[in-house]
């Protein structure tokens, strides 16, 4: 039959959905009995919020829809679902060291290092092997400077950071290897002949340098090669096409000595003591002579420096002689 609102209704009648939101699962099943209507329960509805736990989430149909006598309403109730309280963990981890090595230059590098879980007491740095600043270094230092490097060359270091001092107690370690930057010409290289002729020009060199050229010529005398020098400190006698490791300024003097000449009528040879020209000191064992008195003085173990050509300092254990014209 129709009911005064045009709705076909049941023989018992029409009813009003009531609201059942926030009403908990009995008062809601209560109210929809009292108010002629079955019931279902549908699927819950997980919340974190305890306050809603177990009550109505949702209905359908909604409230206030007009429905037939003992239609079914089925709701959805809120469940709690319990989150486990948050405990922070924190992981332990080993002590470690992290090295930083960086290049600042042709002939310099810096390094830092970062320790974790670690207390620093002493540290020791090695670059290629070799232990720099003599051994464990008491302090909290976390960084350094290396110099008086060679530009352009692979340098490994490992620092060794321990927990006492002067090296003891636990450590730890880590390496890292840096090339310095390259190399752009820094020194000098400068060639005395010596009265000769056909030395090389004066040029710059890097840290290696090789001598060029062919040998260089004096009329009446025998070239004896080349003595060099490193930032003035004597460092060997070369040849032409040798290579030089020097890391400062180059000179490089020609040596020569005067040929004997040759009598094809006497019996015998005479024996003619060579003149040495030159910068270069004579070596220990040489006999030094005085042109000018005859004297001769001989060189041991005396420690000998040139002066210019022609003359040289002798350190004796009693006096400094100087020689002014000798033979050597």
């Amino acid at each position: 039959m129709v009911n005064a609102f045009g709705y076909y209704a049941s023989a018992k009648g029409m009813v009003l959905v009531p609201d059942l939101s926030g009403l908990s699962s009995a008062a809601a099943i209560s109210l929809l009995e009292s108010s002629g209507l079955n019931y279902s329960l549908g699927s819950d509805i997980d919340t974190n919020n305890s306050a809603l736990d177990n009550l109505v989430a949702e209905q359908s149909p909604v409230s206030n829809t007009l429905v037939d006598y003992e239609t079914v309403v089925q709701f959805r109730l809120y469940n709690l679902v319990v989150i486990p309280p948050f405990f922070p963990f924190f992981p332990s981890f080993p002590p470690s060291v992290a090295l930083t090595a960086t290049s600042t230059g042709q002939t310099t590098t810096q390094l830092s290092w970062t320790a974790s879980n670690f207390t620093q007491a002493s540290y020791q740095i090695t670059r290629n092997g070799d232990i720099l600043g003599g051994g464990p270094v008491n302090g909290t230092t976390t960084s350094g400077t290396d110099s008086g490097l060679q530009c352009g060359v692979n340098y490994a270091y490992t620092i060794t950071l321990y927990s006492g001092p002067d090296g003891t107690g636990s450590s730890i370690s880590d390496s890292e290897s840096v090339t310095t930057d390259a190399c752009t010409n820094l020194y000098t290289v400068n060639y005395e002949c010596n009265g000769g002729t056909g030395c090389p020009s004066d040029t710059t060199h890097n840290g290696t340098f090789t001598i060029t050229g062919s040998a260089p010529t004096f009329s009446g005398f025998t070239f004896n090669g080349y003595h060099v020098y490193c930032n003035s400190s004597f460092i060997g006698n070369y040849q032409p096409g040798d290579t030089v490791s020097c890391g400062g300024n180059l000179e490089i003097q020609a040596q020569w000595s005067s040929v004997a000449p040759f009598f094809p009528f006497f019996p015998f040879f005479p024996t003619f003591q060579p003149t040495i020209y030159g910068t270069g000191c004579c070596a220990d064992g040489a006999t030094v002579t005085d042109t000018s008195t005859s004297e001769q003085v001989l060189l041991d173990s005396l420690e000998t420096k040139c002066l210019n050509r022609g003359s040289i300092l002798v350190n004796s254990a009693t006096s400094l002689v100087t020689y002014p014209t000798l033979n050597c």
